[in-house]
């Protein structure tokens, strides 16, 4: 028997976490894949037992499914996880604590999303990717971003895995910019 993959979900201790990891937990039960929550330390004065209670009840994973990493920086602890369990994904949020300090990213997700050797899903803080399968009748939908870049066919091949195993479909975007507008300002 295949050994089930993994989904490493990166929280904090900001409410952004539920959403988080409940876009998390819907993923690893569509694709089927084992879900561990992680956070990572920061202050090392803190009830172990206590930080791992609150992040149980903040994601909703039982106790096998939580586990607190060693202080250091954040990003770095989540992908030394990742590689460590050989994750197919990692879902952390767009802004966390600090989110005055970043508008549209957070510091560890963009951190992610540039330095990960493996698919970041980030979960904006309006709330859970959730969604049904059907909405009005149609098809939910996969939708990924293509520029014609090696990055992007990698991200079109990733998207077309995830649709098939969720039963969605996989929708393409590639927007061109209209260069006669772009001159006029």
């Amino acid at each position: 028997m295949a050994q089930a993959r993994t989904i490493v979900c990166g929280v904090d201790d900001s409410e952004a976490a539920v959403a988080v990891a409940d876009s998390a937990r819907w993923l690893a039960d569509g694709l089927g894949a084992r879900l561990l929550v992680v956070h990572v330390v920061e202050e090392p004065s803190v009830d172990p037992e206590a930080l791992r209670s609150c992040v149980r009840e903040r994601s909703g994973a039982n106790e096998e499914e939580v586990r607190l990493l060693p202080e250091g920086p954040p990003a770095d602890r989540l992908l030394e996880t990742a590689r460590g369990e050989d994750a197919e994904l990692v879902v952390v949020g767009s802004r966390g604590r600090r989110s005055l300090h970043s508008t549209v990213l957070g510091s560890v997700s963009r951190t992610l999303a540039t330095q990960a050797d493996r698919p970041i899903v980030i979960v904006p803080p309006e709330g859970p990717l959730a969604s049904p399968k059907t909405t009005g009748g149609e098809s939910a939908s996969v939708v990924c971003g293509v520029d014609g870049s090696d990055h992007a066919r990698a991200a079109a091949a990733l998207g077309g895995r995830l649709a098939a195993r969720l039963g969605y479909r996989l929708v393409l975007v590639h927007a061109l910019q209209d260069v006669k507008a772009a001159f006029t300002y």
